[in-house]
């Protein structure tokens, strides 16, 4: 590591502690190193280091998105500090500053396991203003929406808080002329999975009873059990109504139009191919 350390010191012009560094692996070929300050105790700064031209270019798209939201200036929505590119490897590697936040999924509980109407409604009032304050001047031929910034990647995983600004992490899937509703939609699809399997790993654990080859957490389809929830109704069903239906109000966007986005949603951006026909018109007689 000390050649890398070395390259990040003289881009940045400031002190590495070399005996101190945390290395992790990610999923798309690809590496996070974590590098400390000499006399800090938090990491000061993220390298993302690909290993392959694909995973370079997702590392290129986290980093054009970080200096999107850096230099919009979106209301009380941030992001971590892009602090420059070095080549390692064979690759061009991407430099953030860290930001330390309080972590939305660590403030669900373990025991209860409902779904939490604030959860809901402070993810509608973050996403209704980056909508309103990224979209593309101009609506969509014959829509009554515009293109805006999609996170891509937007469930409880890779968000946090600081005081009353949203912070937003992994931008890799980020796009700055994305759709509005599709990062909602991907929040809740991913909501009632994490909220199943939270606190399983760590009472396993515990208990003695976790190891490799057995593990009890359930990441069944998430498409399939979305629409099964859907289709139980209950609490989850109308939190979600409730949530789409404060944001199409918030951003202006009328219901052909959010009936158009849900479809396209799962069928071109999700891409299922195994609803049943008339799948649809079942989401829309419990959401809308």
């Amino acid at each position: 590591m000390i050649d890398i350390i070395q390259k990040v010191e003289n881009r940045l012009s400031i002190s590495i502690n070399y005996k101190k560094y945390l290395l992790i692996g990610n999923a798309f070929d690809k590496k996070t190193l974590f590098l400390y300050k000499n006399g800090v105790k938090r990491p000061y700064l993220v390298v993302r280091i690909p290993n392959s031209l694909e995973a370079e270019q997702r590392c290129k798209n986290e980093y054009n998105n970080l200096l999107y939201i850096n230099n919009t200036n979106i209301s009380n929505v941030i992001a971590s500090k892009p602090l420059g590119v070095i080549s390692y490897g064979g690759y061009k590697c991407y430099l953030q500053q860290t930001l330390f936040s309080k972590q939305m999924q660590k403030s669900l509980r373990t025991i209860l396991k409902i779904p939490r109407k604030s959860d809901f409604n402070v993810v509608v009032r973050h996403l209704s203003t980056i909508y309103k304050e990224t979209k593309d001047k101009n609506t969509l031929k014959d829509k009554t929406y515009s293109y805006c910034f999609q996170h891509g990647d937007f469930w409880i995983g890779n968000l946090g808080f600081i005081n009353k600004s949203l912070v937003l992490y992994d931008l890799e899937f980020a796009n700055k002329e994305g759709y509005p509703l599709y990062d909602l939609l991907h929040f809740a699809l991913h909501y009632h999975v994490v909220l199943n399997n939270i606190g399983k790993l760590g009472k396993n654990i515990r208990d003695g009873s976790h190891t490799k080859k057995v593990d009890n957490r359930v990441f069944e389809s998430i498409e399939k059990s979305f629409i099964t929830h859907l289709n139980e109704g209950g609490r989850f069903t109308r939190l979600l109504k409730n949530a789409i239906n404060s944001y199409t109000t918030l951003c202006k966007i009328e219901e052909k139009d959010t009936k158009l986005l849900i479809k396209n949603y799962f069928e071109k951006y999700r891409k299922i191919k195994d609803f049943n026909n008339n799948w649809e018109n079942e989401v829309f007689k419990k959401i809308l």
